[in-house]
């Protein structure tokens, strides 16, 4: 028997936007929204899997370390990457000014960790999706209830009907 219904189907697709909405708004307050390119490659996949739900969420590769961040120790960042972030941020416009600071920041981040400021750990960059997913919890858990509620009633009432018409044949 099939937990979700298509009416339930339609309503966690519009959880589920709305969950990609509040990350993406969450990274950009949080600052990592430079060239935008995280942001847009942000996604969740609703599938049902048994009697449960999964989202699955997704995106560029260096998402993980904006939302987890580095610990220190371990081998140097991306210079090159790291370049191209202090010229885009437009913290210097000179090429070899931009490669000290980046190498000054993967220096940084190995020494300290990442997220840093000031030369200490900055965890307030941290956690956009899952602080996302907490700003939303009451929401996700009310829209869960009432799907799975409704869900629940349809799968009881289906089960009682089955039961019934097998009783009618048996006797």
């Amino acid at each position: 028997m099939q937990l979700l219904t298509e009416r339930s189907k339609i309503v966690l697709e519009e959880l589920n936007v709305i969950l990609v909405d509040a990350i993406r708004k969450n990274l950009k307050k949080k600052g990592h929204n430079v060239t935008g390119r995280l942001s847009q490659s942000i996604e969740s996949k609703v599938s049902s899997l048994g009697q449960g739900v999964i989202f699955r969420i997704s995106g560029e590769d260096y998402g993980r370390l904006q939302e987890e961040g580095q610990r220190r120790g371990g081998k140097l960042r991306n210079i090159d990457a790291l370049t191209k972030w202090v010229l885009r941020k437009g913290i210097v416009s000179e090429m070899k000014k931009a490669r000290g600071i980046a190498f000054a920041i993967a220096k940084t981040q190995q020494k300290i960790g990442m997220h840093t400021r000031g030369g200490r750990i900055d965890l307030s960059k941290r956690g956009f999706i899952s602080e996302s997913i907490t700003e939303k919890d009451i929401l996700i858990q009310n829209i869960l209830f009432r799907t799975f509620e409704t869900n629940f009633e349809t799968l009881t009432s289906n089960f009682t009907q089955e039961i019934q018409r097998t009783i009618e044949i048996n006797l």
